[in-house]
């Protein structure tokens, strides 16, 4: 990520670590601070210090402990529930807040949080913070044969 930090916008690399938040900025914030962790995964902190946005998000999994078996799992894990199948479907209309969700499926907004925790982390659902939380399709959605194939191998 530090590579390409010189190479993309702030909003497409916290896109990209965090996989799918959306920062475009806001009034008196100067600087945008991301900070792998290991200590609240598969958590995001997002937190504010003077005029700096700190996003504490999960550091990557190795290789050895199993990257490709934690992201395929999370792909379909995400796609394997019916209330989740439904969010997408709301999703693939426009952009949603948690409340809309909420009321158009009649489902409690922790209910809805919980699966979009889960949509996100998947790589499906991205979240734009503004003035209000939005949750929209991710526009680079993970190819699920490009993901079982590299699980396979040759």
């Amino acid at each position: 990520k530090a590579a390409r930090a010189g190479q993309t916008t702030t909003e497409q690399l916290t896109d990209r670590a965090t996989r799918g938040i959306s920062y475009p900025g806001e009034a008196g914030i100067d600087q945008v601070l991301l900070v792998p962790t290991a200590a609240s995964r598969p958590w995001i902190v997002i937190c504010e210090w003077d005029s700096t946005k700190l996003f504490c998000y999960p550091a990557a999994v190795s290789a050895a402990t199993g990257e490709r078996e934690t992201e395929l799992a999370a792909v379909y894990r995400a796609l394997g529930d019916e209330t989740r199948l439904r969010i997408l479907r709301q999703l693939a209309t426009g952009d949603r807040r948690i409340a809309d969700l909420a009321q158009s499926l009649g489902l409690a907004k922790s209910t809805i949080h919980s699966h979009l925790a889960i949509l996100r982390r998947s790589g499906l659902v991205g979240l734009t913070i503004g003035a209000e939380k939005r949750y929209r399709l991710r526009a680079s959605k993970p190819d699920l044969n490009d993901l079982l194939d590299r699980y396979l191998g040759p």
